[in-house]
Formats: structure tokens, sequence, C-alpha cells
């Protein structure tokens, strides 16, 4: 049987938790700074313990790297994680502006029908008045069907 080389697992880390621990607090503080005009305080603990476990985790993943822990096969791996991570945010993208275009097709058959007499557009309108002049009908128009 050949020799397979060693696949390095790290041990369990509670940074994770801290991460999420972190942004959960910078986030309420974010909000309560925003909306109730509060002290950024909370804010910035957040973001502290957010710095500190990004500190933490990089210098942990450089050390393994420079101490040789990482074989060949975990490095690989990294660059196979990278490939789909790029392909998944590719089919995102791919998907998220298809559906926009289907949108707009579906957008644009919505039939725009004069109330009483077509639109004069030279003269000066307000969008509440162009509004009131205009009726959509949508319903007809298979946007919501």
């Amino acid at each position: 049987m050949a020799d397979q080389g060693s696949y390095y697992v790290p041990e369990q880390s509670k940074l994770p938790l801290l991460a999420a621990l972190g942004m959960g607090i910078m986030g309420y503080g974010a909000a309560t700074w925003v909306i109730d005009g509060q002290s950024s305080t909370t804010f910035a603990v957040g973001l502290v313990l957010l710095a500190i476990v990004m500190f933490k985790w990089w210098s942990l993943v450089i050390e393994e790297n420079t101490s040789g822990i990482v074989s060949d096969q975990l490095k690989y791996s990294y660059v196979l994680g990278m490939y789909w991570f790029i392909f998944s945010e590719l089919m995102f993208f791919i998907c998220f502006f298809c559906l926009e275009l289907n949108i707009r097709k579906k957008i644009n058959i919505i039939k725009i029908i004069p109330r009483k007499k077509s639109v004069n557009l030279k003269k000066k309108y307000s969008l509440i008045q162009l509004f009131n002049q205009l009726k959509f009908d949508t319903y007809n128009s298979g946007f919501f069907t």
C-alpha cells in the first residue's frame, strides 16, 4: 500500500464564535448609534473584538504555514476551495442578472393607458400629476402570473 501523507486538521477553536459575537455587538451598537443617537461605544467594543479575533486567526494561519505543518495536499485543497468560491460567485451573479433582465422584460409588458387624453410631455408636470394621468394595467400584463 502506498504511503499517504498526513493531512493537517487544526484543533477546535472558539474564534468563529468570538467573531460572531463581535459582529453581533457591532451590529447592535451601529443600530443604537444611528437610530437612538446613543454613543458609539458599543459599536467600538464590537469592532475592537472583531479586530482582535481577526488578528489572532490570521496569526494562527501564518504560524501554521511558516512552521511547515501544512502539506501540499492541504495547499491544493485551499486552491480548490478558492476555485469553488469564485465559481459560486460567478453563478450567483449570472442568476442575479438573468433575473433582473427577466423582470425588466416583464415590466416592459405593462401597459400604460392614458385615462382621459394623451399626456402632453411638453408641458411640465410634477410626478404626482403625471402618475394621476396614467393608468397602470398590471393585472392583465402577465407580471403577477
